[in-house]
């Protein structure tokens, strides 16, 4: 995995950990949730795909990785 592909997971993980009012060590693995191999695929060295989305449900959550590197976090079902 790149520093890129690191901060975004990082990001990730940081938002559920402040949305869910916990801590990010007592989340479960984000590679239970999504292949970290797709999140590395879904990335370039200049950052996230221009115009992609990668949408995945993690901690009963929806998260939503945009074109511009943006993460943002919905509510899951």
């Amino acid at each position: 995995m790149s520093a890129q592909d690191d901060v975004v997971i990082d990001r990730v993980v940081a938002r559920i950990a402040e949305e869910l009012e916990t801590d990010a060590l007592d989340l479960e693995p984000l590679g239970n949730a999504i292949d970290p191999d797709l999140v590395c695929g879904f990335m370039t060295e200049e950052g996230v795909l221009p115009s992609s989305e990668l949408q995945f449900t993690y901690e009963g959550r929806e998260v939503c990785i945009a074109g511009d590197g943006t993460v943002s976090i919905g509510r899951g079902d």
